[in-house]
């Protein structure tokens, strides 16, 4: 059993009361901590959840740049662009390298974003037009 030095509440840089409690049901969720800093199962689920959190953000993003693509393409052919989608997967794999992400899991996790992200364009595209 890991024992953790940590108080269950306490105050963050800012002052600010923190809970760091254990992840007990129907307990406060653990403080994310760095992976290197994990000592149980609940802090590595915490953070991998605010992680998911973040990349949630980020997609959404990512989502209202293809809305802004359907509104801007002109012909429902350029929905998709072979050769930007190599681009962006080759721009994510060097990257990846440079970040020190494995590219078994960015080059199919990019794929298959890619690929729904043009099925999302396509169907905005078409709502757009079909509904005028």
């Amino acid at each position: 059993m890991t024992i953790s030095t940590r108080p269950a509440i306490g105050k963050d840089e800012a002052g600010r009361i923190e809970a760091t409690h254990d992840g007990a049901e129907g307990a406060c969720a653990p403080k994310p901590c760095a992976p290197e800093q994990c000592l149980t199962m609940e802090e590595v689920r915490a953070g991998v959840d605010a992680v998911d959190r973040a990349l949630v953000a980020m997609l959404v993003k990512r989502q209202a740049y293809m809305e802004a693509a359907a509104r801007i393409k002109p012909d429902y052919e350029h929905v998709r662009v072979p050769w930007r989608i190599e681009q962006v997967v080759q721009n994510i794999l060097s990257e990846a390298r440079k970040m020190g992400l494995s590219e078994r899991i960015a080059e199919p996790v990019w794929r298959v974003l890619i690929e729904k992200s043009i099925e999302h364009e396509a169907k905005i595209w078409q709502m757009l037009r079909c509904s005028k």
